[in-house]
């Protein structure tokens, strides 16, 4: 009989196992108690994961989704808005431009009534060009409204040549006017 197996004596008679000390009992519950608390411990960690972390990260993939869909909607509305404001300086325009035109129509007309020697239509044609000229410098920046200042100017002129009946220096004051206005119209749209 070999050193190594020890569950026999010399007499070759089985050894009776030791009984396990207290300290061993109570490490052995301690292990199983703590193996116990483990298991729950993980079990509440899996279990959290599954109940909350889950269903909170699909949330935030959705909410991130929605945000991104957001986000693009915005760029778009922002695309809109710089086409609107472009459509928008673009109706400005011609709004200006009709203003215009219709000064220009009206000091046409008072030029044709004074060719057919009418001082009364030729007056009645410039009764409202004074206020369309002055809604013309409100949509000028300033470097062009010393322009509609001096064809201000030019209109009082006229009026006092029809007031007075003078019909050669009203032509004359019109013809001036006019032109006035078609290099005004070149400047701002190029026509």
């Amino acid at each position: 009989m070999g050193s190594k197996d020890k569950s026999f004596d010399k007499h070759g008679k089985p050894i009776p196992p030791k009984k396990p000390s207290k300290l061993a009992l109570l490490m052995g519950v301690i292990l199983r108690w703590a193996t116990a608390v483990m298991a729950i411990f993980t079990l509440g960690i899996v279990l959290m994961w599954v109940l909350q972390v889950r269903p909170k990260t699909n949330e935030i993939r959705e909410l991130q989704a929605e945000l991104d869909e957001a986000t693009e909607r915005l760029d778009e509305l922002e695309e809109v808005d710089a086409e609107n404001t472009s459509l928008q300086t673009a109706f400005e325009d011609a709004q200006l431009h009709l203003i215009l035109v219709n000064i220009l129509v009206d000091v046409n007309t008072a030029q044709l009534a004074l060719l057919e020697e009418n001082i009364d239509t030729a007056q009645s044609a410039l009764v409202e060009t004074e206020d369309k000229l002055s809604e013309l410098e409100a949509g000028l920046d300033n470097s062009q409204q010393n322009t509609v200042e001096s064809l201000q100017d030019r209109l009082t002129q006229v009026h006092r040549d029809l007031t007075n009946r003078d019909v050669s220096d009203a032509q004359s004051n019109l013809d001036i006017l006019r032109s006035s206005l078609l290099a005004l119209e070149r400047s701002l749209f190029g026509n």
